[in-house]
């Protein structure tokens, strides 16, 4: 049977582009398009897709760092990719930590991304050229790696990405049931554990 995979990007048109890539292959039948994190988890438990192709970027609360690690923790048949721009070792080291199997920059997603799914659907790994490094140094530092945004919670980091997509302290107050004055507090906590002194400088931390 084809294998069934997700799409997780909050870019419909990338969205159309990469299925259409991929059902180009009769092995491969995309199942569902996810446009914020919290869909991905919830297609993936109704779903159980084979593979997610997760964005690390994505509008909403959670976003494709935390839905990746929602779905690894929920002994689903899915294993994850990241699909993304964003190549730090800042990043690669997040997706290792919540459980992701792969890693494709979207630069080469028309040479690799079949590759990556095929071999990952089959229990291996697959890293982008650019990404395998970055892999082997993670895995062969003696002392674990730990970025600024290992000191943040779980909200904080919920925080920070919507600080990063032009949310006001209204909007989130909103989304988390909460008051303008605790999100004014999380923000506030960000910008001391990130060393930021001002606000234009936390929006550009985005994740």
């Amino acid at each position: 049977m084809p294998l069934k995979v997700i799409l997780a990007d909050d870019h419909a048109m990338l969205c159309e582009g990469i299925k259409s890539l991929l059902e180009k292959h009769e092995d491969i039948t995309v199942v569902a398009c996810a446009h914020n994190g919290n869909d991905c988890v919830e297609l993936t438990r109704q779903l159980k897709p084979d593979i997610v192709l997760m964005d690390i970027s994505m509008s909403g609360a959670i976003n494709g760092i935390e839905a990746t690690r929602i779905i690894t923790t929920q002994k689903l048949p899915t294993k994850i990719i990241i699909l993304s721009l964003h190549c730090s070792i800042q990043h690669v080291y997040m997706a290792l930590s919540v459980g992701a199997l792969g890693y494709v920059s979207k630069q080469n997603v028309y040479r690799e991304l079949a590759e990556a799914i095929f071999n990952v659907a089959r229990g291996k790994e697959y890293w982008s050229p650019d990404i395998r490094p970055k892999v082997e140094e993670l895995r062969l530092n003696k002392t674990p790696f730990r970025g600024p945004l290992e000191s943040l919670s779980t909200r904080e980091l919920q925080v920070l990405k919507l600080v990063a997509d032009g949310s006001t302290s209204a909007n989130m107050a909103e989304i988390f049931g909460i008051s303008s004055k605790s999100v004014e507090t999380y923000r506030s906590r960000l910008m001391t554990k990130l060393g930021i002194a001002t606000i234009s400088g936390l929006v550009k931390f985005s994740i």
